[in-house]
């Protein structure tokens, strides 16, 4: 019998599949951090609502702290999403980075876990520690991601291997999947995105208000509450006075979308660029005086990550401009000499359509044509002489495709799975996750 720590699988098939393991006598869960009421760890408060005067130190952490240290930039970067942590100095941050240290790693030791199981990669901060510190201790680790081709998902047992999948497990057969040449790809997460105005004022009232009335839910410092109103204002005020309405598309440029921030795909897969104006700066050293760079704002974007010392930065490079989110993705994409994001999905479309990209971090798709990895030093030049060969790109993605395991794991991603059937989805995760834990 496996002992297992699990974060999330709180959907309707990964509760089935848990239980069942459960039933079965195959898997003892220690500790369950989700939603439903079967975990014993509700997400919500063990996000927002953690005490450090509820825990006696333990010591469990300390033989590995070299190991887990290093992980505290994207601690701090992940867990920002969380309003416990809003308005807090660097001082109490460390505080809580180091009670969570020693929390999980004494519940790991002192009960013996075989293995930590998550639902997605770990991107709010805790579910981040939950894997480093299982790292560090020599813990197995099962992560997920869910992919874009129906009823797939991608698995891997280390974050530094995501997009090389250098290990896949056996799945069913996935039949040829074709790639229409172009860029534009029926993304169905961002059909009907627009950027939702947020009214300051209302917003600092309701958490003034949520301070009052609902400090048990999801607690927030005054600070945080007035910092919140600040950069409400600061976003309002900067974008709309950098932003570039008109682009000269016959201009050599090259397209950089801003992904969400913060969220999974930077701060979790960008590393060290889950500060994208820092791939903004690395990227315009490697391009001529006359070049452009035309960083497009993500339509889904708040204020959150965009205060005034971001828009000021952003300033500094003088060949950036800043595009509005309501800009045409595709004449950007289209009119550039390559695109250029830290692990977006404009990546994917570029070189479907025969466009290169350059990537700063762990994307899916970065082992296929005409994808150029900045920490391997690509010169300008080599990027604008390769040529994508649209066959040798939809073999080699099938490749890849074939590593991926059958089954949904996202919810969300049930819409774009034609007849869709939840039992037989229980069925693939089952055998999923018996094969990742290696369960007879």
């Amino acid at each position: 019998m496996k002992r297992v720590v699990v974060w999330g699988w709180h959907s309707p098939s990964g509760l089935s599949v848990i239980k069942r393991l459960q039933e079965r006598q195959q898997i003892e869960v220690i500790a369950w951090v989700g939603k439903a009421q079967e975990c014993t760890h509700d997400l919500n408060e063990f996000l927002h609502q953690f005490g450090l005067g509820d825990h006696g130190y333990s010591g469990a952490a300390a033989p590995y702290y070299d190991q887990i240290y290093p992980c505290l930039p994207r601690f701090l970067e992940l867990f920002s999403r969380v309003s416990f942590s809003m308005g807090r100095s660097f001082q109490e941050m460390l505080h809580i980075f180091n009670g969570y240290c020693d929390y999980i790693a004494a519940m790991y030791r002192d009960n013996r876990v075989d293995a930590v199981l998550f639902n997605n990669i770990p991107h709010f901060g805790v579910d981040t520690l939950l894997y480093e510190i299982a790292q560090a201790m020599g813990i197995k680790t099962v992560l997920t991601y869910q992919s874009l081709v129906p009823n797939r998902f991608f698995y891997v047992d280390r974050v530094e291997d995501f997009g090389l999948f250098t290990d896949p497990l056996p799945s069913t057969e996935l039949p040829f999947q074709s790639i229409e040449p172009g860029f534009r790809k029926p993304l169905f997460y961002m059909r009907n995105a627009s950027q939702k105005r947020e009214y300051c004022l209302l917003s600092l009232f309701n958490n003034l208000l949520r301070m009052v009335v609902l400090k048990k839910n999801k607690p927030m410092t005054l600070a945080g509450a007035l910092h919140k109103y600040q950069v409400c204002r600061e976003y309002g005020r900067y974008a709309s006075g950098m932003q570039q309405h008109a682009p000269d598309l016959a201009a050599n440029f090259v397209y950089f979308p801003l992904q969400l921030q913060p969220e999974l795909t930077t701060a979790a897969l960008g590393g060290m660029y889950a500060d994208q104006l820092l791939a903004i700066e690395h990227l315009s050293e490697m391009l001529p005086d006359d070049w452009k760079i035309y960083v497009k704002e993500n339509p889904k974007q708040t204020r959150r990550q965009r205060d005034a010392l971001f828009f000021q930065r952003l300033a500094r490079v003088k060949k950036a401009q800043y595009i509005p989110a309501t800009y045409d993705t595709y004449a950007l994409l289209e009119h550039s000499r390559f695109v250029s994001a830290v692990t977006g999905t404009v990546g994917w479309e570029a070189i479907s359509g025969g466009k290169n990209s350059l990537v700063f971090g762990k994307a899916w798709y970065r082992t296929l044509p005409g994808v150029f990895q900045y920490q391997d030093k690509p010169s300008l030049q080599e990027i604008l002489a390769y040529r994508i060969e649209h066959h040798e790109l939809e073999a080699l993605y099938n490749e890849l495709m074939a590593k991926t395991v059958e089954g949904v794991m996202d919810p969300v991603y049930q819409a774009i799975v034609p007849d869709y059937d939840e039992s037989r989805n229980v069925d693939c995760l089952e055998t999923f996750l018996r094969q990742a834990l290696g369960l007879r």
